[in-house]
């Protein structure tokens, strides 16, 4: 739940912290992140990311796995926050 205070206002006023909280039913629990590279232009930012994960399952729970993502980011209200993949390109 600490990530939905790092989302961009707009999707924090349309999705509650419970709604969030069900994306992805639990499935997934990520372990850690660490951030490749970040390219900023005008209050917008791409941010290259590594992921690491486990999945809440029985005999996946102990397998840790990788993967890449590129992330959206924008700066709203003095502050950098993450735009949610399904909302589209445009702020608002």
């Amino acid at each position: 739940m600490g990530a939905y205070g790092f989302m961009a206002a707009s999707y924090r006023r349309r999705v509650t912290p419970d709604g969030f909280a069900r994306v992805g039913g639990g499935l997934v629990i990520h372990t850690g992140a660490v951030v490749k590279s970040v390219h900023v232009h005008d209050g917008d930012a791409t941010v290259d990311l590594e992921l690491r994960y486990v999945l809440n399952h029985g005999r996946f729970a102990d397998t840790e796995s990788v993967v890449e993502a590129k992330e959206r980011w924008v700066f709203e209200d003095g502050a950098w926050h993450r735009w949610p993949p399904d909302v589209g390109p445009d702020v608002g």
